[in-house]
């Protein structure tokens, strides 16, 4: 990704993760941190993975049925 502010990519091209995080960006599953950038190099913390992998998954629905009259 090209960051305007500091006038460079961001996620280089030759880097193992820049297809995902490319993808990702993509699908809407990662904006990057709150100041708007990636910090590719960051460690990810619980928190973030579990944001990553919640979007990832399809939307589903917990339907529960009606209780039982006795």
């Amino acid at each position: 990704f090209y960051d305007n502010s500091i006038g460079e990519y961001e996620i280089k091209a030759d880097k193992w993760y820049a297809s995902y995080v490319c993808t990702a960006k993509e699908k809407g599953i990662v904006k990057g941190k709150g100041d708007g950038h990636f910090h590719p190099e960051d460690k990810v913390n619980y928190v973030e993975a579990l944001k990553i992998v919640l979007k990832a998954l399809p939307p589903w629905r917990l339907e529960i049925p009606p209780f039982l009259s006795v």
